[in-house]
């Protein structure tokens, strides 16, 4: 049977950015919940600007490990130190687990739907083995570029993920409607091409946040009394 590798390959990047793909995203919230309940984010345009400062953070701060992870997916020493760095930059303690949990779970799924990768396996021993901690964006990438996906559509993807997952928990909160929310996804996704592009220089040694209070809001998570969310 004919396959034609651009079109099966958009098909991969569809299914890993389907809110159906179980990787635990549901359970996190990427510190909205937070910065809502310590009002931070009040109205619309508090969630908009909250939006974009939490995705220039993503761009400064977990791009570049999906980038640098895409390009040594195949040499497993790498990843180790890749993971390990990653590990040192994640200060925050609430995303530094969700991280953790959240790359786990990739890695899990893709497992079990991409049974013909064996890269995966292989890096699911150094998780057993107790030598990788398991990174969401170190895992992304390996994942990614075990499946051919290219290196920018990978970032992309990351970012695009990272976008719905704020616009999914302001839905479960009931801060937005869910046709209001879609709007906003639609208008802030446009974007995402560009600022991926202005930090595309930014190596794994410079790393770093862009918009401090983000993570200090996140970093709340844990203090409050009630909460949906994981992070």
């Amino acid at each position: 049977m004919e396959t034609n590798s651009g079109e099966t390959q958009m098909l991969t990047i569809m299914q890993m950015c389907d809110s159906a793909f179980p990787t635990g995203g549901f359970s996190h919230s990427m510190g909205f919940e937070s910065a809502h309940k310590h009002h931070n984010v009040t109205d619309m345009e508090s969630f908009r600007r909250f939006i974009l400062a939490s995705l220039e953070n993503t761009a400064t701060k977990m791009v570049p490990f999906v980038r640098e992870a895409h390009e040594s997916a195949d040499l497993m020493d790498a990843i180790i130190e890749l993971d390990e760095h990653c590990q040192t930059c994640l200060t925050n303690h609430v995303e530094n687990r969700a991280s953790r949990r959240q790359g786990r779970a990739l890695l899990d799924t893709s497992i079990e739907t991409f049974i013909d990768v064996t890269m995966l396996r292989d890096l699911k021993v150094l998780v057993e083995d107790d030598r990788l901690l398991g990174h969401l964006p170190v895992v992304f990438g390996v994942v990614c570029a075990s499946l051919q996906v290219g290196q920018k559509s990978t970032c992309l993807m990351f970012m695009y993920n990272s976008l719905r997952t704020m616009i999914a928990s302001s839905v479960r909160l009931g801060f937005a409607g869910t046709l209001q929310a879609q709007g906003i996804q639609h208008e802030i996704q446009q974007l995402i091409p560009e600022i991926v592009d202005r930090h595309r220089s930014i190596s794994v040694g410079e790393v770093h946040v862009s918009f401090p209070s983000v993570d200090v809001l996140q970093n709340l998570h844990d203090t409050m009394f009630s909460k949906l969310f994981y992070s």
